[in-house]
């Protein structure tokens, strides 16, 4: 669901001239969701909960993907100054890897950009009793709850996810030294946090209501601006951009 104040534009990369880069008033950092992963995927007629995952690699159709969104970034990047960071999973770090062998880059790896945890029911199957009592309970609360609520109980929470990516792009800006523009490849549930986060979206207090929910595909990119010399928390989400 796609809530529909959610202040955000939808736009395909093959449609872009170039990607905006950072100026004088206000550095640009894309999250990038990484390509499919094994994971993503039902695995015979089964889905399992990646979560975290550090582990988990992408698919041959991840590979291609991440192959292919590298060509096109590539061709939009221009004159920005990129610099390239990753959450500490496989799957992210493969993703971003094929931009930085294209530019001759290299990448920085930060836990504070992994996925949502959901703990020890990672890697196990959606069906599992206990993951989906869990989940049901999650499921019932209304969409402000379900933010600040562990959506397993031995997981995280989506504020608690923002807050930590937020405090990992603050490590990140506090090192630039010129103009860089920051590409940071990560996950479908982080990016959702941080758009929450950031859009300042006011959050239904009615139950059984979904949380709000940016459409982001593998390989997808999520742009925001941050004034220059401001607190992260003061960035907002411009643009989510189509591979």
């Amino acid at each position: 669901m796609i809530t529909p104040n959610f202040p955000v534009s939808y736009v395909r990369l093959d449609g872009l001239p170039d990607l905006p880069g950072s100026d004088d008033e206000v550095v640009r950092v894309y999250f990038v969701r990484h390509g499919e992963s094994a994971l993503n995927i039902s695995q015979n007629g089964v889905r399992y909960t990646q979560g975290q995952s550090p582990h988990v690699e992408l698919t041959e159709k991840g590979k291609w993907q991440a192959v292919e969104l590298a060509e096109k970034m590539a061709s939009k990047i221009g004159r920005l100054q990129p610099l390239l960071v990753t959450s500490t999973a496989i799957r992210a770090i493969d993703t971003a890897r094929c931009l930085a062998n294209r530019l001759g880059l290299s990448t920085t790896a930060y836990t504070e950009f992994l996925e949502l945890g959901s703990g020890t029911f990672e890697g196990k199957s959606k069906e599992d009793p206990g993951y989906k009592a869990d989940y049901g309970r999650w499921e019932k609360l209304s969409p402000k709850e379900k933010w600040t609520a562990p959506k397993v109980s031995v997981g995280e929470s989506y504020s608690e996810v923002a807050e930590r990516a937020l405090d990992g792009l603050s490590k990140v800006l506090g090192q630039l030294r010129q103009k860089e523009t920051v590409f940071v490849y990560g996950h479908l549930m982080l990016m959702n946090a941080v758009a929450i986060e950031l859009t300042g979206i006011e959050l239904s207090q009615e139950p059984r209501q979904p949380l709000p929910e940016l459409r982001i595909q593998n390989g997808d990119l999520m742009m925001l601006e941050i004034p220059r010399g401001g607190s992260v928390k003061e960035g907002r989400v411009r643009s989510v951009i189509r591979s």
